[in-house]
């Protein structure tokens, strides 16, 4: 273990050269351009080989500014970030983003959305996130999904009637 009270990472180093396929420039990262979505996951698994497509592989993938810029990339991605449980919080947030701005909300599982929200409640009852959120004036719910959804469909409604009864317009 190391430990310093004056440590730096800058991020991950592929000291190995295992992943000379994501470097700026190389031909991976100039193809997801103009790559059709549909082939994308035969193209990573035919660059990345012979690594899989893992808990490894996957969050450098969506790491790349080509996929942000190309949200609906993620879309084929979303069977493979289901299939892989051990997939970083951070990595699954970013993904299902991306799927929601590409308009494919309605293609993020269930079960990925129940994942992610289980991490959140573990993060909850962490005490570090109990306090940071009580100096906020935050009161933890945990909630599933299906709650939170209609609670901020409710919210929606409630305040569409009070900007109609009060006739206020957007300048």
């Amino acid at each position: 273990m190391l430990v310093s009270p004056r440590w730096y990472d800058d991020g991950p180093e592929d000291l190995a050269g295992q992943f000379r396929m994501l470097e700026d420039e190389s031909t991976l990262r100039r193809s997801l351009a103009e790559i059709d979505p549909a082939k994308l996951v035969e193209e990573l698994e035919r660059e990345l080989a012979p690594l899989p497509l893992n808990e490894l592989t996957l969050p450098l993938v969506l790491a790349l500014s080509e996929i942000e810029s190309r949200p609906s990339l993620v879309l084929p991605l979303l069977p493979l970030l289901e299939a892989v449980p051990e997939l970083p919080a951070p990595s699954l947030v970013r993904a299902l983003r991306f799927a929601c701005a590409a308009g494919g909300r309605d293609r993020v599982s269930k079960a990925l959305v129940q994942r992610l929200n289980a991490d959140f409640l573990k993060a909850m009852q962490l005490p570090e996130m109990k306090k940071r959120m009580a100096e906020f004036g935050l009161q933890p719910v945990g909630n599933s999904p299906d709650e939170f959804d209609k609670l901020i469909l409710a919210e929606l409604d409630k305040w569409a009637r009070v900007t109609k009864a009060a006739n206020i317009k957007v300048d």
